[in-house]
Parts: C-alpha cells; structure tokens; sequence
C-alpha cells in the first residue's frame, strides 16, 4: 500500500542573475575570506518571488522556480535586494586599495551596465561611512522591464551577469634590522641582478620600543597573496664579498600607514 503522505518532487530552477567579486592580490583572482547573505526584509521579498541565493565560488546566483505562475501581472515590478557582506579576513584593509579606515561600508550595486561599482575598481566612489568594522552592502535591482516575472516572455530572456573588481595596494618595502650604526656602515642591500645598491641605513624605533636601523626601497610594489620579493643584504668588505643573506619577501601582515606621508609601508623585521 502507498503511504500517500510521502511526496517526491523536484523543482527546476532558473539563473536570474550571477554576481563575482574579484580580487586581483589572490592568485586565483578571486576574492576570499568573506560572507555575503540576504538582509532580513529582503529574505521575506525573495520568499514571496521564491528567488533564492546561493553561494558560489566566485559570489554567488539568485535562482527562481520555473513555475508559469510567475509570468501573472502581480509578480510585475522592480524587486530591491538588499545582501550583507561581512569581510572575514583581519588584513582586507592591508592590501585592498581603499581608503584606510575601519568604519566603512563598501557599496555595491547593479546600476553600471555589468559591474557593481562605477570605476574600473572598487574605490572612494563606493565607500560610505560605517559604524565600526568594515562592511560590504550590495543592492541588487532585480526584474528590471519585467525580465524575469510579470510577463509571458520571462523564460526567453538570459541571465544576467554583474562583476566587482578590488585592486591590491601599493606599498614600500622597509627592511629593519637589528643592528647597530657601526655594523650597518658594512652592509648594503641589492637585487638579484644587482641592479640596486641601497646601504643608507637609518634610524628608528618600532611600536614594541625596539631600535632598529632601516633601508626603504625605493619602488613600490603590488602587494599579492604570494610575494617573491628577491633582495638580499650583502657586506661591504673585501674580507667578505661572498657574504649573501636573501632577504623575506614582504606580506600583508605587517602593513602601516604613514598619514604624513601619505604612503604605505611593508615593514620586514630581519634578525642577523
């Protein structure tokens, strides 16, 4: 005997629209380290549509039922969404290029043709002050002209695709030795080629009060997700010559900002 109170079913969904965040300091390219969800009056507007969201590895899609109940007059009219992202990475704000505060809210929507923002990148056009820990807000207008619901002709018309693109700092590499003026008068730094020769040793003092002597160089670099910073410290000494220490490669760790200078420093501390 059947047990009529058991039901199989499966629905088949339709792709309205795809989101992707990019990143270009990720070696894949893709932004990382990051939640994004549906605000709660949004989820309620989505339950009535039957619009949901899912997470993808580049963003995320919203996806509908196929059901031709949807093509009736009283599904007619822009749908505003309104999604959270929450910024999981303690270092975001280090190597994305955006102003360098935490009380911000990114905002993202889908009014630029088929990006989320209007410059090439994410920028200060985006940013809008926060409460305390950066945020990210995507607004998604949805069923514009009646795209996907309201009208006989939703099932004709593609999906649509939207992109962000977040760029990765610049910053100068500082070294900061543990050295003293008469040991750093025998050392220089250089590239692998040589190219450089950088042995103006300056004075200065950390966060922690630890004295160090220090060398900038004088390019910046992109800062990306796995650096290969090739610079060595080598000596000054006829005694010496063949002395080479490779030097670590910056990260985004131990990012800071000078407001004076209004320039970004990659701080490598390197014990001798």
């Amino acid at each position: 005997m059947i047990n009529r109170s058991i039901f199989k079913y499966s629905l088949k969904f339709r792709k309205l629209i795809e989101i992707n965040f990019y990143h270009n300091f990720f070696d894949s390219g893709l932004l990382k380290k990051y939640n994004i969800y549906p605000l709660p009056e949004s989820l309620r507007i989505m339950n009535d549509y039957g619009i949901i969201f899912k997470r993808t590895d580049s963003g995320g899609v919203f996806l509908s039922p196929v059901d031709d109940k949807f093509k009736e007059t009283n599904f007619k009219g822009s749908i505003n969404l309104n999604l959270a992202i929450d910024f999981l990475d303690p270092y975001f704000l280090s190597y994305t290029d955006i102003p360098y505060e935490n009380d911000i809210v990114i905002k993202f929507e889908n009014n630029f043709k088929q990006k989320l923002h209007s410059g090439k990148f994410i920028d200060s056009k985006s940013i809008t002050a926060g409460d305390e820990n950066i945020k990210g807000l995507l607004k998604i207008e949805l069923n514009k002209n009646d795209m996907f619901f309201g009208s006989n002709s939703i099932y004709k018309n593609e999906p649509l695709t939207f992109n962000s693109f977040m760029n990765s700092r610049e910053v100068y590499i500082r070294y900061n030795f543990q050295i003293d003026d008469k040991s750093a008068k025998s050392f220089y730094i250089t590239d692998e080629d040589e190219n450089i020769r950088l042995k103006n040793f300056k004075k200065r003092y950390l966060a922690s009060g630890l004295e160090v002597r220090y060398i900038t160089i004088n390019k910046p670099v992109k800062l990306s997700e796995f650096m290969n910073n090739k610079f060595f410290l080598k000596k000054d000494d006829n005694f010496f010559k063949s002395y080479t220490f490779p030097l670590p490669s910056a990260t985004a760790r131990n990012i800071m900002f000078d407001k004076e200078k209004n320039l970004f420093f990659a701080d490598v501390i390197v014990n001798i």
